[in-house]
Formats: C-alpha cells, sequence, structure tokens
C-alpha cells in the first residue's frame, strides 16, 4: 500500500485535475476544514459534506472567506444524488465520510462508501474518486471501529464493477484511486515513477545498512587482532 499519509493527496490530485480538466471537487467528510482549504486553492468550485452539526457549523466559520466552497450538513449518502444530479462536466470525489471518534458523525453509520459509490457509478459523466483510509478496507480496521460497519477492498471493488462504465483502481498511500479509463494511462505513469524512486531510496537504504554493518564487523575484528 505504501506509506499512510494523512489528509488529500494534493500530487495526485493535481495530476487528475489537469488531465482530467476537472473544475469542480466535492468532498464527503469535511471535518475541520483543512482539506477543504488544499482543495478550494485547486478548484473552481468545492462542494463538501459534512453530517456532524458542530463541525459542519464550525466549518461554515472557517471556510467563510472562500466564495467557492459551499458547505452542505447532511449525511453523505444522502445528499450525493443531487449533488450530482445534472453535472454536465465531472468532478473528482474526495470520499472521508468516516467516523474517527466522538466528535465525528456515525457511531453507528461508520463507513457509508458502498453507498457512496454507487450513487457516483450510476452518474454521468464519469467522476475521478478517491478515498480515504485505503488501510481500514484492506484489513478489518482496529477498535474501537466496528469492523462490521466497514466493507473490505473486495466489496469496494465490486461497488465500482456495478457502474455504468469501467474504471481503473489502484491503491497508493492510504488512498483507493478510482478513476476512468482515460486517465488510466498518466496516472499508471505517475505511480510507477514514484514506485521506481521509493525503490531506489529503499536500496540505498539497504546499501547503506550494509555498509554500516560490515565497518562495524571490521572494527571489531580489528580490535580482536589488537590485542
Amino acid at each position: 500500500m505504501g506509506r499512510v499519509n494523512w489528509g488529500v493527496p494534493i500530487a495526485i490530485v493535481d495530476l487528475l485535475r489537469q488531465h482530467g480538466g476537472i473544475r469542480l471537487c466535492i468532498e464527503a467528510g469535511t471535518y475541520r476544514g483543512a482539506s477543504t482549504e488544499l482543495l478550494a486553492a485547486r478548484f473552481d468550485r468545492v462542494i463538501t459534506i459534512e453530517a456532524s452539526p458542530a463541525l459542519a457549523t464550525a466549518a461554515e466559520r472557517r471556510l467563510s472567506t472562500f466564495s467557492s466552497v459551499q458547505v452542505i450538513h447532511g449525511d453523505s449518502s444522502e445528499v450525493l444524488p443531487s449533488v450530482l444530479a445534472g453535472l454536465e462536466q465531472p468532478a473528482l470525489l474526495w470520499l472521508d465520510s468516516h467516523y474517527c471518534g466522538p466528535e465525528t458523525y456515525g457511531v453507528d453509520r461508520q463507513c457509508p462508501v458502498i453507498d457512496e459509490i454507487r450513487t457516483i457509478v450510476a452518474a454521468v459523466p464519469e467522476h475521478v474518486v478517491l478515498i480515504d483510509d485505503a488501510r481500514l478496507f484492506l484489513e478489518p480496521p482496529p477498535l474501537p471501529l466496528d469492523a462490521r460497519q466497514w466493507p473490505s477492498i473486495g466489496e469496494i471493488c465490486d461497488a465500482f464493477a456495478g457502474g455504468v462504465s469501467r474504471r481503473y483502481l489502484a491503491v497508493h498511500d492510504d488512498v483507493v484511486l478510482a478513476v476512468p479509463e482515460s486517465l488510466r494511462p498518466p496516472l499508471v505513469e505517475w505511480l510507477v515513477q514514484e514506485a521506481t524512486q521509493r525503490e531506489k531510496a529503499m536500496q540505498l537504504t539497504r546499501m547503506s545498512a550494509i555498509r554500516k554493518t560490515c565497518l562495524r564487523w571490521l572494527g571489531l575484528r580489528r580490535s580482536e587482532q589488537a590485542l
């Protein structure tokens, strides 16, 4: 899966936004609005959905200076159909409406991502989808999360497969990526370059560790011979 980087993956967002000519971003799970601010700097318009009344109110205050941002209070799985209805251009969707503690919404509805995906894949045009917390789908999430309320990565793939068109799926740095086939080539190229750079860095780290071990061993041997 790679590293776990908290928050929206800006490098991937920029790549997909540029190659897809995407001007609208829809965020499910505003939380405190930090990701929303990053997205507002990149898109002409951002719609962010937050189910917690307290967090939605706080986000409205924080984001009030961004004229391009609309904060909607509601359950993302219930709000998305009306938000997506009538869109003529593709949007990038950042899905992060996951329960993560007492102040957040959904102790009895911790991960509505399957309902969100079903709404998205039934819509036209084809939207780009990024889902946070991939590690919690690759294996059951830890306590105090309720594993029964979280889908597996297989169930997420099945939900995308039920759409009107095919998408390319990958997992990178704790994010599930689901993009139209037209965006597959630039995304794969970027992922390959990233993987290659990381592999080279790992090899250098291994070689450095081996060198240090050899030097330490030679130093001990010389000390023994001097005795």
